[in-house]
């Protein structure tokens, strides 16, 4: 059984099964959108959370994904694949230790020009309803703005010569109300897992903290696009703040630490979650510093000390749009 007239199917992996979901363009959102200044400079993350379906939101898209297919048609990116390619020609290529690295960037170079693709058919249908009716879905403008957000993030993994899959930790670290029963380590387990869903991320939980005794909150590997380019502004500490009688703020706290996942294989003998260890302790011993500050009471507050922003929708953060305030 499905809707009756006009619908858009969207169909992705949840890493365990296939998800289509129903869209009615023209049905009113369950919670109207805070309303952005028409005269507000525009950007992706915002657009992601709240589009409205006024038509300089469309515009601002299609500039977008006009740079974006710039890029993609233009010489330097048709020379750097070419030159993987030519790589992949040499006789000794697949007994070299580099073919995995080149092999990676790409898959990541044909998943970016698929994504684009599907923007261009996402955009056209925009454009085509704005012609014939009065504004544009919001639901689709926010899913054109989160693909595009989504292809910026994987573009920054390409030119840093990383994966977009990366794997992420949540660890309890010592604070005012240390004990083994805190919640916020999990909170904050439960927020990376729910931005994985928001974001359409491939996610796999390789240790839970909550059926096992020590600091791990979490040990999670995470595909898709962007995933890495989004996370690693995550590595740090994350500090929970709760009213003290004296007026101050007694402070639980939980350090994140996200690195991209290796190019080479796992060996066989080692399990993903072993991987995931090695890489993440090895490679970022510290991670000591304050990421983001969270706060119920008196009042919701979060301040994130990486991107300068805060925000009183402590339930927006904690529902894994983190990435998406500014």
């Amino acid at each position: 059984r499905f809707p009756e007239g006009d619908q858009f199917l969207f169909v992705r992996s949840d890493g365990e099964a296939i998800e289509v979901e129903f869209v009615d363009p023209d049905a009113e959102p369950a919670a109207a959108p805070e309303p952005v200044a028409p005269d507000a400079e525009l950007s992706l993350p915002p657009l992601v959370l709240s589009a409205t379906g006024r038509d300089d939101e469309r515009r601002f898209l299609e500039q977008r994904l006009a740079l974006l297919a710039a890029r993609l048609d233009g010489a330097d990116w048709i020379e750097r694949k070419q030159q993987w390619l030519k790589q992949m020609g040499r006789t000794s290529f697949w007994n070299s230790d580099t073919r995995f690295e080149v092999l990676a960037h790409i898959e990541l170079a044909d998943r970016i020009e698929s994504g684009a693709r599907a923007a261009r058919s996402l955009s056209g249908r925009l454009a085509s309803r704005s012609a014939a009716k009065a504004g544009a879905p919001r639901t689709l403008l926010s899913a054109l703005a989160q693909q595009l957000y989504l292809l910026t993030a994987a573009l920054e993994d390409l030119d840093a010569g990383v994966g977009s899959d990366a794997f992420l930790a949540v660890e309890a670290v010592a604070g005012d109300t240390s004990k083994a029963d805190d919640p916020w380590p999990l909170a904050l387990a439960q927020m990376y897992q729910r931005w994985a869903h928001n974001r359409q991320m491939r996610s796999q939980v390789l240790l839970d903290g909550a059926q096992q005794a020590g600091p791990l909150a979490l040990l999670m590997a995470v595909s898709g696009l962007g995933a890495h380019a989004i996370l690693r502004r995550e590595s740090g500490l994350h500090v929970f703040e709760l009213p003290d009688t004296d007026g101050s703020f007694l402070r639980q706290s939980a350090r994140v630490r996200v690195m991209p996942q290796p190019f080479t294989p796992r060996p066989a003998a080692q399990s993903e979650a072993e991987l995931a260890r090695a890489c993440l302790m090895s490679a970022q011993p510290g991670a000591n510093s304050i990421v983001r500050r969270y706060r119920e009471l008196p009042s919701p507050l979060v301040r994130d000390s990486v991107a300068g922003w805060r925000t009183g929708r402590l339930d927006q953060v904690l529902d894994g749009d983190f990435d998406l305030i500014s």
